[in-house]
């Protein structure tokens, strides 16, 4: 649960600045870097891509 907040935050603190998708892609390529949810991430990126609403 903590991985997937802190996967939340990103999100919602990058979406301040640019569009949407940018921020889900910008936050996933990120967490993957830093080992968060990362095997759940790196199985499912392109599904986590298509999130529009967070």
């Amino acid at each position: 649960m903590r991985e997937y907040m802190i996967f939340v935050d990103k999100v919602r603190r990058y979406s301040e600045n640019q569009p949407l998708e940018a921020a889900i892609e910008q936050t996933v390529d990120e967490c993957i870097q830093e080992d968060v949810l990362r095997d759940f991430l790196l199985t499912y990126k392109a599904e986590v891509k298509k999130l529009r609403k967070v």
